[in-house]
């Protein structure tokens, strides 16, 4: 019996389950102009002062990481990327929820950050956070699967996978 649970404890670290997703976001910038897609001032949006976070479809606790970092451009997706416990955060049925979800511009160091190899993960309180710090929200809808690495695009539609 042990050797059982120490095999399924293997199998779950290194793979998405039925039950779990993972995310992995991505704002295409060469098609879409984050100043206008957010409705602020051109010149607003600051690559090196500013970072896009997106609020996931989980709700978990105070001190778990809920905002992952958006990525810009499409240039580094790679499709063929299987899941490591290294490289990116996954969420079972116990905390996922519906398909919406909040894209914020925040101050790049904002928050308790977590990093993994790949990506950035923020624990901030969103609603304590000075206005200063936050430019701009938007929602949208993202159309995430469990048992997989969803790699999704932000689009002016809301977003979508882009690997299928």
């Amino acid at each position: 019996m042990r050797i059982i649970l120490l095999l399924f404890g293997y199998h779950q670290k290194g793979n998405v389950l039925s039950n779990e997703a993972v995310f992995d976001i991505y704002f295409n910038s060469d098609s879409l102009y984050i100043d206008s897609y957010f409705g602020l001032p051109n010149g607003t949006f600051n690559k090196d002062e500013h970072v896009i976070v997106c609020k996931l479809p989980v709700n978990t606790r105070n001190s778990t990481p809920k905002y992952l970092d958006v990525k810009l451009g499409l240039d580094s997706i790679d499709c063929s990327d299987e899941y490591t416990g290294k490289s990116y955060f996954k969420f079972d049925n116990s905390v996922l929820n519906k398909n919406e979800c909040k894209l914020l511009i925040v101050s790049k160091n904002e928050g308790g950050i977590i990093e993994k190899e790949k990506q950035t993960m923020r624990t901030f309180n969103e609603w304590g956070t000075s206005s200063k710090r936050i430019l701009a929200r938007k929602t949208i809808e993202i159309p995430y699967k469990k048992k997989k690495i969803n790699r999704l695009v932000v689009s002016w539609r809301g977003g979508y996978e882009y690997c299928r």
